[in-house]
């Protein structure tokens, strides 16, 4: 009896530390697939030895893009897609000529892409390789080091004057989470005419080499999936779910995977049904209860990293606009992929003090939670000696813009009456120059990282019993 009785205690004490551990807070915890930062790794105009033609035609140390859409006038609207070929010089180590051998050739697909930014005079596309003979088959490639794929974005600064923010923060999130989009720095010209600097980036989807998900099998209900929030209108398979039905949530949930041409009618049902009894739960009673609350659901890591990185940011559309989401097989519901930090940084918010994540749709119920809070703000503190260090974002801004060098005069060349247009209704928050852009973007992270350090133990607010008592 004692030793069935000891047997029975140590497997109970098993238990309990394998409990602890998992709610143990790795603060040491990081990405730790290698990621390149474009202007660490790649040669500088400076460090390349200079040409000898006249200084008129186009010379740049950074990967080269043209695109030729074979006569044809790219449309505004959503859905016109044309087909184009593509000219990519991106070989390390030199500087690139439109005259030059292209190292890639291809026919694509292209698209405008963004919501507002689709009418900003300087486009951003939607590319997706094809094969040249027969353009319905998609054709992957690997460009400027980035793993082999079809579907890419051409992303092209316009608000964002400092030309810095998605390049940053893209790549500071890929050493944070477990995946963010990859991106490097080239120029484009469209149809023969110079367009500026341009990131090329990675799009999100399912794949081996971005988010590795389970293929989906129409022989099984279940599946992997990543979802997306975003304006109503603007997702491909919309659905419809506990969330938004209670009021709880905002804006329009969608399906990004399965396709909904691939997916079946009884997985789509257990994709909704798996969101529903997930915020069900989130936004009940027993939201915080150990056996069956939230952290049954969600990847807890994730939603703290994603949290912080929006927050350190002040990247204001997060967790209701250009969100997402995704869930292994027989896995928990983990946020991110981070997208999209055109307006970050106090672009279209000058005031760096206050909170927001908060108010976001399901972050509303994690704040609630003093042990998400807890795990929220020591991880903040961990980060703050490493990627969210301030001379370490200092410096990232002044080397990439060292990196960048004298394609930041030729994107103002092309661009520059930009700072002569009025795009907000306070006039002090107008930036007439890239050293303007600069300024505002480096004081605004000093000053953010300012309050949240004084301040980050204020979110204990939220999850104090005087504020929830009514959820409890």
């Amino acid at each position: 009896m004692k030793k069935k009785l000891l047997c029975v205690t140590v497997i109970l004490a098993a238990c309990l530390i394998a409990i602890i551990a998992n709610w143990h807070v790795d603060n040491t915890r990081e990405n730790t697939k290698t990621r390149v930062h474009q202007h660490l790794e790649a040669e500088s105009a400076e460090e390349l030895p200079a040409c000898s033609h006249k200084s008129s035609r186009i010379c740049t140390h950074l990967p080269l893009v043209s695109i030729d859409t074979r006569g044809r006038q790219l449309s505004e609207k959503r859905e016109s897609k044309i087909f184009c070929d593509i000219r990519i010089w991106d070989e390390e180590g030199k500087r690139h000529h439109l005259t030059d051998t292209p190292d890639i050739e291809t026919a694509s697909q292209i698209n405008i892409r963004g919501a507002s930014s689709r009418h900003f005079d300087k486009h951003s596309y939607r590319l997706e390789f094809r094969e040249n003979k027969n353009p319905a088959e998609k054709k992957n490639l690997s460009i400027m080091g980035m793993e082999s794929d079809c579907d890419w974005i051409l992303y092209g600064p316009w608000l964002d004057k400092s030309l810095l923010r998605n390049y940053m923060m893209y790549n500071l999130s890929g050493e944070i989470m477990e995946w963010a989009p990859d991106v490097r720095y080239c120029e484009v010209f469209l149809n023969g005419e110079y367009q500026g600097l341009y990131v090329m980036t990675e799009s999100i989807e399912v794949d081996e080499d971005r988010l590795p998900l389970r293929e989906y099998d129409d022989r099984q209900t279940e599946t992997s999936y990543l979802i997306e929030r975003n304006r109503v209108g603007s997702t491909d398979d919309p659905i419809n779910t506990f969330g938004g039905q209670a009021g709880y949530t905002e804006y329009e949930l969608g399906i990004l995977y399965p396709k909904a041409l691939d997916m079946t009618g009884e997985t789509r049902r257990w994709i909704i049904d798996n969101i529903n009894e997930m915020e069900k739960l989130l936004y009940s009673y027993d939201y915080d209860e150990w056996d069956y609350g939230y952290y049954n659901f969600l990847d807890v890591d994730s939603f703290v990293d994603y949290a912080l990185i929006n927050e350190v940011s002040a990247n204001l559309d997060a967790g209701s606009l250009s969100t997402y989401a995704y869930k292994p097989l027989g896995g928990k519901l983990t946020m991110g992929p981070v997208w999209d930090f055109n307006n970050a940084f106090g672009l279209y918010e000058i005031d760096p003090q206050d909170f927001f994540m908060q108010d976001s749709p399901w972050f509303f119920m994690l704040y609630k939670d003093e042990t998400f809070v807890n795990r929220l703000i020591s991880r903040y503190q961990s980060l703050r000696k490493t990627w969210f260090d301030e001379e370490y974002l200092m410096n990232y801004i002044d080397e990439t813009i060292r990196f960048l060098g004298p394609a930041i005069d030729r994107n103002f060349d092309k661009w520059g009456y930009s700072f002569n247009l009025v795009f907000f209704d306070d006039p002090n928050r107008e930036l007439r120059s890239y050293q303007e852009a600069i300024a505002q973007l480096k004081d605004f992270i000093e000053d953010r990282l300012e309050f949240m350090d004084e301040n980050i133990e204020v979110l204990h607010q939220y999850c104090h019993e005087s504020m929830v008592k009514s959820y409890n």
